[in-house]
């Protein structure tokens, strides 16, 4: 028989801390020695319930890169990589005790192991624009760990919840995965659910891959229905066809745009009742995108600043096998994310910082990219621009050195004042 022990609060200072750097060896012995002040074993017993003595993680060697040093432990039968990552933010306490970052993963046969970098995971990562060169297909850059760069691959995981507060690089984020995707691939067509006041992504709304931009909820359900039914005659035709994806179709020679959906911000979706007619519609038709339309070559993207129970729709939480986390105020914002904790204990004012979980997790710092790269990158695919030394403005007068936008045919009404602008 095996008894899990039963474990209380854990701070490392109060268990062992050594706030050196240390040797190798110094830090593997303080990381035993956490394990067993910790209490983090199992009690194995006989047949008639008496103890055998406890079985702690068994050290099995360390390996050493240009990076750091990875510490790898087994765990005792009986307790999972999980349960010890429910219980405990390892990563934490082990920052605390050595001073440096580090990281946890779960490996194969009930292993964990434990990396210490030598250095600090850099607080700002600019974009490189060599760094193109390296995005293929739809895989697409999401941030920087301290080894590398790490991709996004919206072909095998096709869907993705962002969470994060204010000012911590959700909108970042956003703008960085649709720069990418604008500038590597043809074929693209974007739905932008800016339900902020509609300036998130205000940048990019005259350009022509962009197909529909809503600002509440009234357009986003239009434009929502709008999309399940080209997804319901897409799928109609892939079935007849014996299609089993998007994939299967382009290589057939039969090329069907990607459809990349951002909803900013969830909460303003969320139903409050059953009676919001509404709110519940927007929520079926977006739970239908995320669970049939990921092969099709639909891509959701939901993000909310506000993350509760209740905001994020069932099917896309289960659907949506990738999630990218800033920093969070409690546990419980961090779990509707995530699926656990952690979210709440990323760095304070250090945007960009955030935690991305699919199979496994990982902390990365997202890169970076300003309006003016922006700008400039996107400059090359806006509608044609007609320099023009004289034009007519809204209020009939004459102004001098307007640059005016040709307006393309719109799929949804622009406003008064902007079609006024965009007719002269």
């Amino acid at each position: 028989m095996l008894e899990f022990l039963a474990f209380g609060a854990v701070s490392a200072g109060v268990l062992y801390v050594q706030n050196k750097w240390g040797s190798k060896s110094d830090r593997q012995n303080d990381i035993d020695k956490f394990f067993r002040n910790a209490g983090i074993g199992v009690t194995a017993r006989g047949k008639e319930g008496e103890s055998q003595g406890i079985m702690f993680p068994k050290r099995l060697g360390s390996k050493e890169d240009e990076f750091g040093v990875t510490y790898s432990y087994r765990l005792p039968i009986g307790m999972t990589y999980k349960m010890l990552s429910t219980k405990y933010n390892l990563e934490d306490i082990f920052e605390s005790m050595f001073n440096r970052d580090t990281q946890i993963t779960e490996g194969t046969h009930n292993v964990v192991h434990i990396t210490v970098y030598n250095e600090r995971l850099p607080k700002e990562v600019p974009f490189q624009m060599e760094w193109f060169d390296l995005i293929k297909g739809y895989k697409v850059i999401i941030g920087k760990t301290h080894k590398k760069l790490i991709f996004h691959d919206f072909d095998k995981i096709p869907h993705m919840i962002i969470g994060g507060m204010t000012r911590y690089g959700k909108s970042v984020v956003m703008k960085l995965l649709i720069v990418q995707l604008l500038l590597k691939q043809q074929g693209v067509k974007f739905h932008l659910f800016d339900l902020k006041g509609g300036l998130a992504f205000n940048r990019f709304k005259k350009l022509p891959q962009v197909h529909s931009v809503s600002r509440d909820a009234t357009e986003s359900l239009k434009n929502l229905k709008n999309l399940r039914n080209e997804i319901k005659k897409r799928q109609l035709y892939f079935e007849l066809k014996e299609y089993e994806d998007i994939k299967e179709a382009w290589a057939a020679g039969e090329y069907f745009d990607r459809d990349i959906i951002v909803v900013d911000e969830a909460s303003v979706l969320a139903p409050q009742s059953k009676s919001d007619q509404v709110k519940n519609e927007i929520r079926e038709i977006l739970e239908f995108i995320a669970q049939v339309a990921g092969g099709l070559g639909y891509n959701l993207i939901m993000c909310s600043q506000y993350p509760t129970g209740d905001i994020l729709p069932r099917q896309v939480k289960q659907n949506s096998d990738a999630r990218l986390s800033f920093r969070l105020p409690t546990a419980t914002a961090s779990n509707v994310i995530l699926d656990r904790s952690g979210a709440e204990d990323l760095p304070f004012q250090q945007p960009g910082r955030a935690i991305y979980a699919t199979d496994g997790i990982m902390t990365v710092q997202v890169p970076y990219m300003n309006n003016d790269m922006i700008d400039e990158l996107i400059k090359p695919l806006k509608v044609d621009v007609i320099n023009a030394n004289e034009s007519a403005a809204p209020n009939g007068k004459r102004r001098k050195n307007l640059i005016v936008l040709e307006e393309t045919t719109p799929t949804e009404p622009e406003s008064d004042a902007e079609d006024a602008f965009f007719r002269q």
